[in-house]
């Protein structure tokens, strides 16, 4: 049986994880999704690449309470290195207030950012609210 969303937004965020999986961000990964990637960056009116960042933190995010480089990188099966590359698309979403920087303050992970997505606009990918609101 073939799924039915009705969440266009959410639909496109799932599609994005799924085929993004151990990709190694390699460029033909990026094929398959990219009226997916379009559609996102409409909405969230952000460019393309920061699309593909904010679906994979908005999944991730809803496995963990926090993403860190690492999660990332083991999710891509890339190097941390190979994640700095990226690290401005990333810093996008922060300020634009889609991803929230958390800092990690257990003994074991001290040190280690968190990424998280902004409970407002989990709500407004949830409810289909576009433009956001920020």
């Amino acid at each position: 049986m073939e799924n039915q969303f009705t969440n266009k937004m959410l639909e496109s965020l799932s599609r994005i994880f799924e085929e993004a999986k151990g990709c190694e961000l390699k460029s033909e990964s990026f094929k398959s999704i990219e009226p997916d990637l379009d559609f996102i960056s409409k909405k969230l009116q952000i460019p393309t690449l920061e699309s593909f960042f904010f679906a994979l933190l908005f999944n991730l995010n809803l496995e963990e309470d926090g993403v860190t480089f690492q999660h990332l990188g083991d999710f891509l099966k890339c190097s941390a290195i190979t994640l700095l590359h990226y690290n401005k698309q990333i810093d996008t979403l922060i300020e634009r207030n889609l991803v929230e920087l958390k800092k990690n303050t257990s003994f074991r992970q001290r040190g280690r950012e968190n990424y998280q997505i902004n409970e407002e606009v989990k709500t407004a990918v949830l409810n289909e609210e576009f433009p956001l609101k920020n």
